[in-house]
């Protein structure tokens, strides 16, 4: 047996003798009263001999419970155990895999709930710990999350991890480790005073991280060590799913009310599954049905399918999977929605000088709008009316149309209505962008070289977005005015080489679908993982789903929302859009993928990290020498009990 806390202990059991037997050794005066007799005082004229406050303490049944009654509550104050106390280590991180693979059910729990429980049954081993570890709390997801700062309150790390909720997202591994090791490498300041400043190294910061441990391994933390406790660990064979993995969509060229649905399915069971895609375009369902192959040693089974479907105008297409009757364990990824736009494109104006536009702009601008478009001159405004997107070639307007705008070397409008003058004529180059951005997100700019640059607003003006500049400015801007998205690129095509460089091409294809979503008749998913961007029309828009989504109104007239932790359909408030569809589309988490449980980084021995609390071997035994305790004071009141009874 060990005590865990003897001094405390000790200190206990002497102040509760002490006053004890100070107690049975005071002796209480008595007042002399005159009476009639002494024989039924016989017992007591040995207390009326003599007149002094003190007295042996006489060896009684009542001192004896009360002497056993003191001696147990000190023992169980001084925390007694059975069995090994096992090393723990002072700064431990608790990890709570949030994926959207832990949504999975089997046995009759998610896996996240079974993640829960063994972290909680982790956290009440560490109450028998030597010492209170420091604990820390992170929320593994596609952005982790420190859910508790380092405490050594044991409580706040309970609440902490009932607070934490599961998500329809991918795991970044990445983000993971980056946040573990800020953690490793910074002490904790949390302790209150320097008796309980923690001294250990930034080695000594040991993770558990309850997952399935399918798409993790000890080689996605390297530089930590600690355990991967699996949640499905033991179970018989992993929880079988069904899912759709990649959707898309796109008009026919010949038919633009038909729209071809792409999608890819997968399935994690062992044996070919029969399953039917259903297509919901404007309340018309097709279904299809599919045999998805068997999982192999390679990873799960996968088929592809192209449905054709008549969706005409602009509307959300639902696909869905029917399991005939076989349980799935993922039903998240049963349901998918692709926003597909109007059949027909949206009429192009084009203002060019002498409606001559540059010819490599409308070679890009033919393939992207056929049969849509038109150009005209500067003066020919009534050429806007019916007009869905306007581009200026080497044109500035005296003030912004209604309607989406991209502009080459066109400035922006002034107050007064007369165009900017181009004020840079030099050879120059871009040396900054934002390659994050949906219109620059697959090109580089480095290769352009122009010599003539219209002055475009920077960052510090009103709802301007710089998304390119060159060492004299800004080269690349966005705005919203009125809703609507407007691009400028500052130089003209005919002064510059980009005009021969593909990169011009998908820039311009991009920014038609930035400006006119549904220009290339291409329908969009959006996926858990992605941001994205409404109209506002009011101060703060909000988009109420699965889950809540808030975002105030940006000076450029539009909210930023996500990403949406959960999928499903979000209804918006203060948005021109009605609602928006998120997806949870991603292969890895589908595929529901397990492992067994493992330790990593150095140190480590068999399955068991450093620093484990290893509390199966160990038993405390407070309880049973209170219970002892209350029994012998119990015993002690009925005694005292009988003895004053007359």
């Amino acid at each position: 047996m060990t005590l865990l806390a003897p001094l405390a202990g000790v200190l206990a059991g002497v102040l509760g003798l002490s006053g004890l037997l100070l107690l049975h050794a005071l002796k209480l005066r008595r007042q002399p009263m005159r009476v009639s007799s002494t024989l039924l005082w016989k017992d007591a004229a040995q207390d009326l001999e003599v007149n002094t406050p003190w007295r042996r303490p006489r060896l009684t049944a009542l001192l004896i419970l009360q002497t056993l009654a003191v001696l147990f509550l000190a023992l169980a104050i001084a925390r007694p155990v059975l069995g090994d106390a096992g090393e723990t280590a002072s700064r431990i991180v608790i990890v709570i895999d949030a994926t959207a693979s832990m949504r999975a059910n089997s046995g009759g729990s998610t896996r996240f709930d079974r993640a829960i429980a063994d972290a909680e049954d982790r956290i009440n081993a560490l109450r028998r710990a030597d010492q209170s570890p420091e604990i820390a709390v992170v929320r593994f997801a596609a952005d982790s999350t420190l859910a508790l700062a380092p405490t050594r309150s044991v409580g706040d790390a309970l609440a902490a991890l009932r607070g934490i909720r599961p998500t329809d997202q991918p795991g970044d591994l990445a983000r993971l480790r980056e946040l573990l090791l800020s953690l490793r490498d910074n002490q904790s300041s949390d302790s209150s005073s320097p008796a309980d400043t923690d001294e250990g190294g930034p080695d000594d910061l040991t993770v558990w991280m309850f997952t399935d441990a399918g798409s993790v391994s000890p080689i996605d933390l390297t530089g930590l060590r600690g355990e991967l406790i699996a949640t499905d660990a033991g179970a018989p064979e992993p929880p079988g799913n069904v899912g759709i993995t990649a959707l898309h969509a796109s008009r026919d060229p010949d038919n633009p009310n038909t729209a071809r649905v792409f999608a890819r399915l997968v399935s994690n069971f062992d044996r070919p599954v029969g399953v039917i895609v259903r297509i919901d375009a404007g309340g018309v369902q097709t279904r299809v049905p599919v045999q998805i192959p068997a999982a192999t040693a390679d990873g799960a089974g996968s088929l592809t399918r192209t449905i054709a479907v008549n969706a005409p105008g602009k509307q959300l297409l639902t696909a869905a999977l029917e399991h005939q009757g076989r349980a799935d364990a993922l039903p998240t990824d049963d349901t998918a929605w692709i926003s597909m736009p109007d059949a027909s494109p949206p009429r192009t104006v084009i203002f060019a000088p002498d409606a001559r536009a540059d010819p490599f702009l409308m070679d890009v601008i033919e393939a992207l709008a056929p049969g849509a478009w038109s150009v005209h001159p500067p003066t020919d405004l009534n050429a806007i009316r019916g007009a869905g997107l306007v581009v200026y070639d080497r044109v500035t307007p005296a003030a912004l149309p209604p309607v989406p705008t991209l502009g080459f070397a066109s400035a922006w409008p002034t107050s007064s209505g007369a165009p900017s003058p181009e004020s840079r004529q030099q050879r120059d180059r871009i040396v900054a962008w934002d390659r994050a951005h949906p219109v620059l997100r697959d090109v580089t700019l480095a290769p352009i070289v122009y010599d003539r640059a219209m002055v475009l607003p920077g960052a510090d003006a009103a709802g301007v977005t710089v998304l390119a500049e060159s060492s004299s400015g800004p080269v690349f801007t966005e705005t919203v005015a009125g809703g609507n998205r407007h691009l400028r690129v500052a130089f003209p095509l005919e002064r510059s080489n980009w005009g021969v460089e593909v990169g011009m091409s998908i820039f311009v294809a991009k920014a038609f679908e930035r400006l006119a979503p549904g220009t290339r008749g291409e329908g969009s998913v959006i996926s858990t993982t992605d941001p994205f961007e409404v109209v506002a029309t009011s101060d703060r828009v909000r988009a109420v789903g699965p889950i809540e989504l808030s975002a105030p109104r940006t000076d450029r007239g539009v909210a930023q929302l996500g990403p949406a932790e959960r999928a499903g359909v979000y209804q918006l408030q203060g948005s021109s859009e009605s609602s928006v569809a998120v997806s949870m589309v991603n292969a890895g988490e589908s595929a529901l993928p397990g492992g067994p449980s493992s330790a990593f980084g150095a140190g480590t021995t068999g399955s068991t990290p450093p620093g484990t609390v290893s509390a199966g071997g160990r038993r405390e035994l407070w309880p049973i020498a209170l219970m002892l305790a209350l029994a012998f004071m119990t015993a002690e009141f009925f005694v005292h009990a009988l003895r004053a009874r007359i």
